[in-house]
């Protein structure tokens, strides 16, 4: 079953098997309100370009982001799309869906039982946009976020045409999407893998597409033409 949810600014797409999309919208709304609610009590967590403290008995995705954003070295709101895919894709895996992709921008939650292609845009004079990720399902439960300089409405301070991260945690794949994104500003920036890629285990993997080349680094899925 493929269905399309909206919410106040939120716009996902779901692929699932069964419907289940009163318990995709409801889990949206959720998240969504939570987040929201946070934001008129506490306006920089919406608006800080920098990580934003919070205390322990904030709703769940409000941690999950300023934990994040901590981590990455970014404001709050540069995970909060790969915050609600997710709490959408796991509601729907509580709910009995045993197959799940949510694209929220294209940030996405996959928990799959057969193979899911997802193809990269990096703009469409790049050639790297006719590539795709190939995700088998004994790579998932993973989430995929992609923050860009050149495409969509993200705010990045690099020169990437894509940074795309893949974690088990869809706000850190968020966040650092947008960290390494942020840092990509020459094609030495390329070479020095070593400080791109974050310590400890915090992300799967990351490939970067910019200045006409690639850089790929960690755990990924087999890339092939799209």
């Amino acid at each position: 079953m493929r269905y399309e949810l909206e919410y106040g600014h939120a716009r996902i797409r779901v692929i699932c098997d069964g419907s289940k999309k009163s318990d995709a919208l409801s889990a949206l709304i959720d998240c969504y309100d939570q987040i929201v609610s946070y934001i008129n009590l506490n306006p920089v967590f919406g608006s800080a370009y920098y990580p934003v403290d919070v205390c322990d008995d904030c709703p769940a995705p409000v941690l999950s982001m300023a934990r994040a954003a901590k981590l990455a070295g970014v404001g709050p709101m540069a995970a909060v799309a790969g915050t609600i895919s997710r709490h959408v894709g796991e509601a729907l895996l509580n709910n009995g869906c045993e197959h799940v992709v949510v694209d929220n921008g294209g940030d996405i939650f996959i928990k799959a039982k057969r193979n899911v292609r997802i193809g990269l845009y990096s703009g469409c004079e790049n050639p790297l946009s006719r590539l795709a990720f190939h995700i088998k399902p004994e790579y998932t439960p993973v989430c995929i976020c992609t923050s860009s300089s050149t495409v969509g409405h993200s705010i990045s301070l690099g020169c990437a045409n894509s940074v795309t991260v893949f974690a088990s945690d869809g706000a850190l794949a968020d966040a650092f999407a947008t960290s390494i994104a942020n840092n990509v500003k020459s094609p030495k920036d390329l070479e020095h893998t070593d400080k791109i890629m974050p310590k400890g285990g915090m992300i799967e993997g990351v490939f970067i597409s910019a200045f006409g080349g690639f850089s790929a680094m960690g755990l990924l899925p087999d890339i092939e033409k799209s």
